[in-house]
C-alpha cells in the first residue's frame, strides 16, 4: 500500500475501483525485447545481527518502487532520461533475489490509480504505420514480460486508442482525427470480442464527443456508464448500450441520464448496482436511477461535505456493485458506509485520510501531526473494516508506512526507522532493521526500502528474527538463600515472586549459583518490576494495562490496538494480578492508541 505525503493521488484515491481508461501516447517506437531473469546486483551498506542492508544496483536512475498486482516492481528512467516528462519507463519485476526488466511501457499506463481500476492489469496501446490500427499489449508481472494481445486492431480514423478492462472484457476509447468544436474531437467507445480478441471490435456508442469522457462502470450485461467533464466544469452522466430491434442488427444507441447534468462537477461514485439500477452521488447526495423506467430518486443518504471536487472523488470508492463512502452521523462525525443489495451500514467512524478497497474490506488512512524533538512529521493510522461482520482492525498505529507480507509486516515510525514486525503463535518480534522513506515486503525476511537518498535498497533480515525469543537475562543466587536476583549493567533486582521471574525467563536454567562476595559487589536496585511490555489486569477490571519502565502502567486503548501490537491471539499474554500488585505501578494518563506511545515507554 503507498503510504506518504503525496499518497493522496496513488493507489485507493479515485472514487471508482472497476474501470480503467489508460491514457497512453500516441506514438510508440515499437516493442524493446524484455531482459533475461539476474540476479539482483548490490552492494552491501551496513551488517548486524539483526540485518544486512544492501543498495540494488540498477544502472539507470530510479523512479519509484510500486506494487502491481501484488508483485513488487521498480520503475526506472530509460537510459538517457531521468525525467518525469519521459513518456516511457522500464519495469524491473522483483521476485526474491532475482530481476527482470520490462522496456519501454508508457508512464502514465503504470500510474497507480489506474492500475489499480484495472483489477491490477497494465493495459495499452501503440500506434502501427498503418493508419488506424494498433498493437494492444498488457505487462504481465507475473511472468515479466509485455503480452501481446491483439496486433493490428482496426479502431477508424482516430490518433490515439486508450485500452481499458472491465468485468472479464476489454474496451478501448478511440480518439478521431476531425475536430467537433475548437479541441475537442469525437470518442468511439468499442468492446473486444470473444476470447477478449480484439481483432473484431464491436462498437459500443454513437460517434459523438465535445468534452473530457470517462468510463466510471461496466455492467454485467455490458452496459457502459461514463462520465462527460464539459469545458466549462459541467458534468452528465450517460449511457452507452447496443440496442436490439426486430430483424435488424444490433446498434449503438447512447444517451444522457436525465437528471444528473450537475453545475461544476459534483458527480461521483457512479455505478451499476446491477443491470438496471445505477447509483451515484450529485452534489453529495445519493441518488438511484432506473434503466427501464428512467426514474431518478433520492435515497436520502449524504456524503460528508468537503467543497473541493478532488476531495469528493477520494470520499467514495466502488466495486463490483459495492460502494464505500464517507458520510457523517448526527454529531458531525465522519463515518465509513458500506452500501450493497439497497441497503447502508454503519461500518464505524473514519477521523480523516484516505480510503480504498481491499478484498472485502475497505480500508482507511488517518492522518495527524505528531511533534517530534520539536518539530512535526506525518503520522497515520491504517484501519480495516470488515465488509460483513464491520469488525475494525487498526493494522499498524502511528506508522507513516505499512507493508503486509502473510504473518509479518513492515512499518516506518515517525523518526523514519523501519520496524519489521513477525507475529507467531500470539508472540509478537519487532525487529528495527534501518531507517527509510519507503518500505515494502518482498519475503517475510526480504524488505526493499526507498532510503532518504532516493535509492532502492534490499534489507535481509537474519534468520534468527524469525523466531520470537526473549532476550538472554543473567540470574544469580546464593547457594545458602533461595531468593534469585536479575543482574543487569552492575545493579541487582531482587524478583519478588515466580510470577515476575517467569515475564523475564522461561525456565529456573537461567539461574546462576554465585558466591556471597559476587553477590555483593553488585548495586541494590531493589525489587524486580514485571517485565515492561507485559499486559496486566485484575481480575474484576475489563482495562488491560502494559506494563513500563520505572513502575509505570498505561491502559490499552481498545481491542484493535492490542491485537495491532500482539497478535491475534494478543489475550493470551494477558497476566491477572492482585489489586495491590497493581496499585504498585504508578498509571499514565490517557491510553496507548499508536505504536508510537507503546514503544517509547518500554
Amino acid at each position: 500500500m503507498t503510504i506518504t505525503m503525496t499518497a493522496k493521488r496513488l493507489v485507493g484515491l479515485t472514487a471508482v475501483l472497476s474501470v480503467l481508461v489508460a491514457m497512453i501516447p500516441v506514438a510508440m517506437q515499437g516493442r524493446v525485447a524484455e531482459d533475461d531473469w539476474q540476479t539482483l546486483t548490490t552492494s552491501v551498506s551496513t551488517s548486524n545481527e539483526v540485518a544486512t542492508v544492501s543498495q540494488i544496483l540498477f544502472g539507470q536512475s530510479v523512479d519509484r518502487v510500486q506494487r502491481i498486482d501484488g508483485v513488487l516492481t521498480t520503475v526506472l528512467y530509460p537510459a538517457g532520461c531521468a525525467n518525469i516528462d519521459c513518456a516511457l519507463r522500464d519495469v524491473a519485476v522483483m521476485r526474491g533475489d532475482q530481476t527482470k526488466i520490462v522496456r519501454g511501457v508508457p508512464a502514465v499506463a503504470l500510474e497507480d490509480e489506474r492500475v489499480l481500476d484495472s483489477d491490477g492489469r497494465v493495459l495499452w496501446m501503440e500506434e502501427t504505420d498503418a493508419a488506424a490500427r494498433f498493437d494492444a499489449y498488457e505487462l504481465n508481472v507475473q511472468t515479466a514480460e509485455a503480452d501481446l494481445l491483439a496486433r493490428d486492431v482496426f479502431v477508424g480514423d482516430a490518433t490515439a486508442a486508450y485500452l481499458s478492462a472491465a468485468e472479464g472484457r476489454l474496451y478501448i476509447e478511440a480518439v478521431g482525427d476531425t475536430e467537433v468544436a475548437p479541441g475537442m474531437f469525437p470518442v468511439t467507445i468499442r468492446r473486444g470480442g470473444i476470447n477478449e480478441s480484439l481483432r473484431d471490435t464491436t462498437v459500443m456508442n454513437v460517434n459523438w464527443r465535445k468534452s473530457d469522457e470517462s468510463i466510471q462502470d461496466v455492467s454485467d450485461d455490458e452496459k457502459i456508464l461514463t462520465r462527460y467533464t464539459f469545458p466549462n466544469g459541467h458534468q452528465e452522466l450517460w449511457l452507452h448500450e447496443r440496442t436490439v430491434q426486430r430483424g435488424t442488427p444490433s446498434r449503438p444507441h447512447s444517451q444522457a441520464i436525465a437528471g444528473t447534468y450537475t453545475i461544476g462537477g459534483h458527480l461521483v461514485g457512479a455505478h451499476f448496482v446491477n443491470n438496471d439500477v445505477i447509483e451515484f452521488f450529485r452534489y453529495q447526495t445519493l441518488m438511484r436511477y432506473t434503466i427501464s423506467t428512467g426514474t431518478l430518486e433520492d435515497i436520502g443518504e449524504r456524503l460528508y461535505w468537503v467543497a473541493d471536487l478532488a476531495d469528493q472523488e477520494q470520499l467514495v470508492v466502488t466495486s463490483h456493485g459495492t460502494s464505500y463512502f464517507i458520510g457523517q452521523d448526527d454529531a458531525g462525525q465522519k463515518t465509513v458506509h458500506v452500501r450493497n443489495d439497497g441497503s447502508t451500514r454503519v461500518l464505524g467512524s473514519h477521523p480523516g485520510g484516505d480510503v480504498k478497497i481491499d478484498g472485502q474490506s475497505v480500508v482507511t488512512t488517518s492522518y495527524s501531526n505528531v511533534k517530534t524533538a520539536g518539530w512535526y512529521k506525518l503520522s497515520q493510522t491504517v484501519r480495516s473494516y470488515d465488509a460483513h461482520t464491520g469488525r475494525v482492525t487498526v493494522l499498524v498505529p502511528g506508522s507513516v508506512d505499512v507493508d503486509v507480507h502473510g504473518d509479518t509486516r513492515v512499518a516506518i515510525d515517525t523518526d523514519g526507522n523501519v520496524r519489521w514486525v513477525r507475529t507467531v503463535n500470539g508472540r509478537t518480534t519487532v525487529r528495527d532493521i534501518g531507517s527509510a522513506d519507503r518500505a515494502w515486503l518482498l519475503s517475510e525476511t526480504k524488505v526493499i526500502t526507498r532510503g532518504l537518498d532516493g535509492r532502492v535498497y534490499l534489507i535481509t533480515v537474519h534468520p534468527d528474527a524469525l523466531v520470537p525469543s526473549r532476550r538472554s537475562e543473567t540470574f544469580y543466587k546464593l547457594a545458602t538463600s533461595s531468593t534469585v536476583y536479575r543482574v543487569e549493567n552492575g545493579v541487582r533486582y531482587a524478583v519478588p515472586n515466580e510470577m515476575t521471574y517467569f515475564t523475564w525467563s522461561d525456565s529456573f536454567a537461567d539461574v546462576q549459583t554465585v558466591s556471597a562476595a559476587t553477590l555483593d559487589g553488585l548495586a541494590n536496585g531493589g525489587y524486580l518490576q514485571i517485565k515492561p511490555g507485559t499486559m496486566i489486569k485484575t481480575a474484576t477490571s475489563k482495562h488491560v494495562m502494559v506494563v513500563q519502565n520505572d513502575w509505570y502502567r498505561q491502559r490499552l486503548a481498545n481491542e484493535q490496538v492490542a491485537q495491532s501490537l500482539y497478535g491475534d491471539a494478543w489475550w493470551q499474554g494477558i497476566l491477572v494480578v492482585e489489586p495491590d500488585v497493581m496499585l504498585q505501578y504508578q498509571e499514565r494518563q490517557g491510553p496507548i492508541d499508536d505504536a508510537t506511545e507503546y514503544y517509547q515507554n518500554l
